[in-house]
């Protein structure tokens, strides 16, 4: 039984790998606005694949989620954390606003907020491995697949050779 799983796990991730391939050349224009790393953009592209997969609109980049999803993964690696919460107290949405990614002025405004830390190394610190264990759980794979959902960040950075990713998701309606 472990066997058929290991298998699995491994065709998945390589459907992944190769959706990710071909899914990167077709990237959403908001991306290219904004400088990313590698790890960030097969993040985002792995997300994309599984969104629309499930009948979703993929999510482009935006600039005020990737700045609050790179601090979160950058705080919590070097303090030594793993929390939605910052260090201070403040939640995640909090983090969000203070970033840029503002409610005023909009009729609606909804985030929601994936975080993950792998040691280095292993299928669960890759891009796509992340991925996989978000969409196999039912909290994670309700943000990835939230259907009003159209900008996404990311944040990936390792220390103490741990893998640490955020991944923050929004929508704002005029």
């Amino acid at each position: 039984m472990q066997r058929a799983s290991r298998v699995t796990l491994a065709l998945v991730t390589i459907l992944l790998l190769f959706v990710t391939v071909v899914a990167g050349l077709a990237a959403p224009s908001g991306t290219s606005a904004l400088t990313l790393t590698s790890l960030e953009r097969q993040v985002i592209t792995s997300v994309n694949a599984q969104r629309v997969a499930h009948g979703q609109a993929p999510v482009r980049a935006h600039s005020s989620l990737m700045a609050a999803a790179r601090a979160q993964s950058r705080d919590m690696a070097h303090n030594s954390f793993f929390s939605h919460y910052s260090l201070s107290g403040a939640s995640f949405g909090s983090r969000l606003v203070s970033y840029g990614y503002r409610r005023d002025g909009y009729s609606a405004w909804s985030v929601g907020e994936n975080i993950a830390s792998a040691r280095a190394g292993t299928l669960a610190a890759t891009p796509q491995g992340v991925v996989i264990l978000w969409m196999q759980n039912a909290a994670h794979r309700r943000v990835v697949l939230g259907a009003a959902f159209r900008d996404v960040g990311v944040g990936v950075h390792l220390a103490g050779g741990r893998r640490y990713f955020t991944l923050d998701l929004g929508y704002r309606r005029p």
